[in-house]
Formats: structure tokens, sequence, C-alpha cells
């Protein structure tokens, strides 16, 4: 791999992989982050980049209203000028597939005093993923029963618009970067590093040995996936509170000792899902080559999780009840 002086390093989510951790301990970071050589640049607003998405995706200019999103772009090649340096932007918006795509080859045409463009990407399995991002995705979910919203997504490339077919995504990327300049990391390691993901990602980039890094981790994480299902369902349709939802699975995990996990899928669908992704990973197992580090493994029907199809009448009525008490 060529060695260069100035890098750009896109982090570009997957999304539900602990982006908005990394982005957190990135901006945290970012003192010491610069005394090593790397910059973080500070976004206008929040911890993430998505400012610089805004100049291909439309929707996110509503939250960023200006006009000067190729200028932001430009503006990264100002960064120490003619010197050493790797700029490091992150926004899980990179990798959105759909309603509009990133126009990589016209973002490194916009950066040309970088002599590397790299691009990081953490991958998780589908199986998950697709739990995770309908559980993010909750409020504004028109389709609300689990199975039907999976079936949807996977066949649907504008809801929710990403990428489950990690080859396609791969594919995509080769448009406009070098193979040796990809890299997809494995969601099931990425936070094992003793100062967690942000330790993980200055580690991958060749910057471990930083002094003075600190672990920050941001509290964007998933709601129990039952206590959300069945309080949704209990409740009518109507959306569960927080509480309401550490209600429900304080319920579930008394009445089912030894269930650390719950899933919204029946076991029947683990496998069909399983079935259903494997041929692709494999796929994309071999031609992904050196820009994966681990592959990507759908864990099968384990018995600490409690799943949808173990809930029984019993547990259900007793859900309603802890639910219609008075505190």
């Amino acid at each position: 791999m060529k060695t260069t002086n100035r890098r750009i390093i896109i982090h570009a989510g997957l999304h539900k992989t602990a982006s908005s951790s990394l982005q957190y301990g990135l901006f945290r970071n970012r003192n010491a982050l610069a005394k090593a050589g790397v910059v973080y640049p500070v976004p206008p607003r929040g911890y993430a980049q998505h400012h610089l998405v805004a100049l291909w995706n439309e929707q996110l200019r509503q939250y960023l209203p200006h006009t000067t999103y190729e200028q932001d772009w430009r503006a990264l090649n100002d960064i120490a000028p003619g010197k050493p340096v790797t700029v490091v932007v992150s926004s899980e918006e990179f990798s959105r597939k759909a309603p509009e795509t990133v126009d990589f080859e016209q973002l490194i045409q916009l950066t040309p005093s970088f002599d590397s463009h790299e691009i990081v990407v953490v991958l998780r399995d589908q199986v998950t993923f697709l739990q995770s991002v309908f559980l993010q995705i909750r409020d504004h979910n028109r389709l609300t029963v689990f199975p039907e919203w999976v079936q949807n997504a996977t066949q649907n490339p504008h809801n929710p618009g990403l990428f489950f077919d990690y080859s396609e995504l791969h594919d995509f990327l080769l448009h406009a970067f070098e193979p040796e300049k990809i890299s997809f990391l494995n969601y099931s390691s990425f936070g094992r590093h003793p100062l967690g993901v942000v330790g993980s990602f200055v580690d991958h980039i060749g910057y471990g040995d930083t002094e003075g890094l600190q672990q920050f981790n941001s509290h964007n994480v998933s709601e129990d996936p039952l206590g959300y299902y069945l309080g949704r369902e209990l409740l009518n349709g109507v959306q569960p509170s927080d509480e309401q939802i550490e209600k429900v699975a304080s319920v579930l995990k008394s009445r089912h000792p030894g269930k650390v996990k719950t899933s919204l899928y029946t076991k029947e669908q683990v496998s069909e899902w399983t079935g259903y992704f494997r041929p692709l990973n494999e796929k994309f197992h071999a031609t992904a080559g050196d820009a994966l580090q681990s592959p990507i493994v759908i864990p099968e029907v384990q018995d600490q999780v409690l799943y949808l199809c173990e809930v029984t009448d019993a547990d259900r009525q007793a859900v309603s009840d802890a639910l219609s008490a008075r505190e």
C-alpha cells in the first residue's frame, strides 16, 4: 500500500454500528488526535459531519439550512496546507443507498489536496442489523408488524434505503476508490479495544499509539426489542414510553430467567433470514478480499435469547397488568 502524506479518511457507518459512539469519541479526543497529526473537523452541529453529505442528499438540507455545500468540501483542502495530515470525517449517511447516494468521484475531485482518499465501513450481520434499524425508525414506521417490515426493507430500495447486500455496497464503492483504500470492519469486534470503538478505529487507521486518548461513549442504543414491540401491541399501537418499554422488559426478564436478550424474530424467521443472507455474505467474503477485517457471521438461534415465538399468553397478560398498574 502506497505511503502518502495527506490522507482523508471517510467513516461511512453503517447505521446502528456504534457510529454515534465513534463520532462522539473522535470529537472529544480531537485535541489528542491533532497532536498526532489527525484532524477531526468540528461540525456545525452535533459530533458528525452530516452537513458534508447534504451536497448529495437533499433530505439533510432541511436540518442544515445553508447553501455552501461544495465550499464545505473545498474547505477541507485548507487543513494544514502543504503539510502531512490525516483528516477524518464521519457520517453514517455516507453509506446510504437511497433516495440519493453520495457521488464519491465528485468528493475526490473536490478534495485535490489529499493524495489518499480512503473509506472505512463497519458491517454487522444483517439479521440483527435489520432489527436495530426497525427500532431506530419506530416513531416513523407505518409498517408496525416486524416480519412485514423486514420483507419490505430487503426488497424496497427506498425504505429504509440501506445496503443489506454487502457485495452491492462493495461494488458501489469500487467505482470511486481503489480496492486497497476500502476497509470493512466487523461490528462484532469493533468495541473490544480497551478504549472502545474510538480505540479500534484509531488503531485501524494507524494511530494506535496516540497519547492521551480516552474512551467516550454516547448512549444512542436500541431499546429492548420485545419491550418495545409488546408494549406497542398491548397499548393498541400507541408508541410506548421509555419507562413502559423498561417495564415490559423487566416483566419478561423475571418470567424467563436465563434469557439475557430478546428478539423480534421467531426462531423460524431467524433460520429463514439466515438462509437468505448466508449465500450473499459468502459471495461478499469471496470478492472483498483483504478489505474485509473478518467474515460476517449471522448468529444461529441461541438459548439465551427470548424470541417472539416463546412469548406466551400468560406473558402478555402479565405485561398488560404491569402496564395498566398505577405507580
